[in-house]
């Protein structure tokens, strides 16, 4: 067994190729989709939205500081004709403050804001409920003020323009104020206890690449079963003491010692690389790996007793892998699926495989918590290679 193991590497192992899906194409898919998430405290600079101020007034001052504040948005002061420039080369959005603002807003005359947002950024939505909440925010005050100026000017109450002007301000900061203490209507609450681990979209994104990267080359030992059928070696094998069993234990025996080699590089490379966390029970992982990697194997296993060409076990070989990460939410969350794909992903093992290694590594479980995932994956395996061993034939 070990001989036939050891000849399969060596060989699969001769060309580029093979180390190009091996190694190379899983360290980088796992570093362009979850290096760019990792790190950092989880805090975001915010939507950059370029704000052309045209007016230089206290009050648009001010509403660029409560843009400022508000959560997601981060403006940047730009000139006019510098924003036009960068919304044509596809910047977000552009708020343009005109001259006058002040004196109109104040005067209570109409006066308008252009805020120019990219139709095809499905930010703009952020941008535009932000953008009305801090203009509502400053004019709110100022049209109470106005409303309560106008009436009392009416009855002829202020003997002179000054005192009018002093009532106005003493308003807005009365209205301001009222507005600023307003009772809550949305009352957020938090578990007694939170999840230790939280929610890390990095170690998410990390495993689903290694769940896909491995899957895909476990279900390729079907090619290795219908070379040797196609070729004729392996009636001559099993003309020499090697029985049926020897040969197909050295073959998946060593298809599965590849796979986990193949996982233990992506697990360091995701601990040290962006702090994963692997390690937080190495027994529970090690039995999810294996259970795992033998799901994969004997599905690769029954699929070589089906096909006819080692052309036709590659193919269907790399589609079911990339087919059965799709469906058990390794490239997209399964959260967001429908009700039809949630039902499916509960026959397919890489769901399974990622519910499994969600729990361990993002929600910080166990080996116990993680047991009844790591036997369904094996009563896949069981329910695999049981076919396998059923349907297989050396010709």
């Amino acid at each position: 067994m070990i001989q036939i193991a050891l000849r399969d590497i060596k060989l699969e192992f001769s060309t580029p190729m093979a180390w190009l899906t091996f190694l190379i194409l899983p360290l980088v898919f796992t570093f362009i989709f979850a290096g760019p998430l990792s790190g950092g405290d989880g805090s975001s600079p915010g939507l950059s939205v370029l704000v052309a101020d045209e007016d230089q007034s206290d009050l648009s001052a001010e509403l660029i500081g409560k843009l400022d504040a508000s959560a997601g948005i981060a403006p940047e002061l730009v000139t006019l004709a510098e924003a036009d420039e960068q919304y044509l080369d596809g910047a977000l959005a552009v708020l343009h403050i005109p001259a006058r603002f002040e004196q109109n807003a104040l005067n209570a005359d109409p006066t308008s804001l252009d805020l120019r947002i990219q139709p095809s950024n499905t930010n703009g939505q952020i941008v535009n409920q932000a953008v009305q909440t801090a203009v509502g925010e400053l004019v709110g005050p100022l049209e109470i003020a106005a409303a309560s100026t106008a009436q009392l000017a009416a009855e002829g109450r202020f003997a002179d323009q000054a005192e009018q002007d002093a009532w106005f301000q003493d308003i807005r900061q009365k209205a301001e104020a009222e507005l600023a203490a307003k009772p809550e209507r949305v009352s957020l609450t938090q578990p007694e206890e939170a999840d230790a681990a939280g929610f890390d979209l990095a170690s998410q994104q990390a495993l689903g690449q290694l769940i896909t990267w491995v899957f895909i080359p476990l279900i390729g030992i079907s090619v290795l079963f219908v070379s040797e059928r196609e070729y004729g070696t392996l009636s001559r094998m099993l003309t020499t003491p090697t029985g049926k069993a020897t040969y197909m234990g050295g073959v998946i025996f060593g298809q599965l010692g590849k796979g986990l080699v193949q996982m233990l590089i992506l697990v360091l490379f995701g601990a040290l690389a962006f702090g994963i966390g692997y390690g937080r029970s190495p027994g529970g992982l090690a039995v999810l790996l294996v259970s795992f990697g033998l799901a994969g194997v004997s599905l690769g296993t029954m699929l070589g007793t089906f096909v006819k060409s080692a052309g036709q076990a590659n193919g269907l070989s790399i589609m079911f892998g990339m087919v059965l990460s799709l469906l058990g939410g390794c490239w997209y969350p399964y959260e967001f699926f429908p009700a039809p794909a949630k039902a499916v992903a509960n026959f397919v093992p890489t769901s399974w495989a990622l519910r499994g290694m969600t729990d361990l590594v993002v929600k910080g479980d166990n080996l116990v918590g993680i047991l009844p995932e790591a036997g369904v994956l094996l009563l896949f395996a069981a329910v695999f290679f049981g076919i396998g061993v059923w349907r297989f034939s050396y010709e």
